[in-house]
């Protein structure tokens, strides 16, 4: 089940703070109803919503880190 608690218990499981030197965790926009509870699963991380559509990842991330 795709929920805030089953994302935290994935990246502890796994050791993603270990593998990444960001803490920046972008799920898709249609899961914006799990933002409190990533939130507060994953309080060291900045929670980022993506585009609804997976096309529009490109464009996203180009503008979401433009420098």
């Amino acid at each position: 089940k795709f929920n805030g608690e089953a994302i935290a218990d994935f990246f502890k499981k796994y050791g993603i703070e270990n593998k990444v030197k960001h803490r920046k965790l972008i799920i898709p926009g249609v899961a914006r109803k799990l933002k409190d509870e990533l939130e507060e699963e994953l309080p060291d991380w900045d929670i980022i919503f993506g585009p609804l559509e997976a096309s529009d990842i490109p464009k996203f991330l180009s503008e979401e880190w433009k420098e």
